[in-house]
């Protein structure tokens, strides 16, 4: 396994010391992957705060309508 670290001073040797496999990297693919992951996270975050006043059978609701919607488009 090989771990994308920043550049920080500290990271690489304490994983080194540990025996992990890591490359340093500054900017990159890292950065995408961190985007899509910030991206899903924003997106989880903003659902949940849109059911955070209703009742749980109104989110179940909404959800189940939602998957039956979701399959339909699917080819």
């Amino acid at each position: 396994m090989l771990f994308l670290v920043d550049n920080t001073d500290y990271l690489g040797p304490v994983l080194a010391e540990d025996g992990y496999r890591f490359q340093t990297l500054a900017h990159g693919n890292r950065n995408g992957i961190e985007r899509v992951f910030w991206e899903i996270e924003h997106r989880i975050s903003s659902f949940a705060n849109s059911f955070s006043h209703v009742e749980l059978e109104t989110a179940q609701n909404w959800l189940e309508a939602f998957a039956i919607h979701h399959n339909s488009r699917q080819t």
